[in-house]
């Protein structure tokens, strides 16, 4: 994992030093006796950078809480399974669920909260 890191910035030493006979924990010693000689302070390229997923707020769509536990028990189901449920089948699930809910509350099995 450390040849990883450091071949970003020295490609051509890596892989002179990534052949299967050489001993690792030598070519540990090695990067680390080199790189505190060149850095006083850890480098900027030795963690790559991600791009970081936008974060959606489904929670303004969700079903209210009770129209969910009276969906997990009219079927059996644990709060778990619900939850892997939204996960697997996504929005499809949840548009259904919705719907059932207001004709739920429509016909007053449902009360608003």
């Amino acid at each position: 994992m450390a040849n990883r890191f450091i071949s970003i910035k020295h490609p051509i030493q890596v892989s002179l030093l990534s052949h299967y006979r050489i001993n690792s924990t030598a070519v540990s010693d090695y990067w680390h006796s080199t790189l505190t000689k060149l850095y006083r302070t850890q480098p900027n390229w030795i963690f790559a950078k991600t791009k970081k997923k936008a974060v959606e707020d489904k929670k303004k769509n969700l079903p209210s809480e009770a129209m969910i536990k009276w969906y997990c028990s009219k079927y059996e189901m644990s709060r778990r399974d619900y939850d892997d449920s939204v996960k697997f089948f996504g929005d499809d699930f949840l548009n259904e669920i919705r719907d059932l809910e207001k004709v739920l509350k429509g016909q007053g099995i449902l009360k608003d909260i």
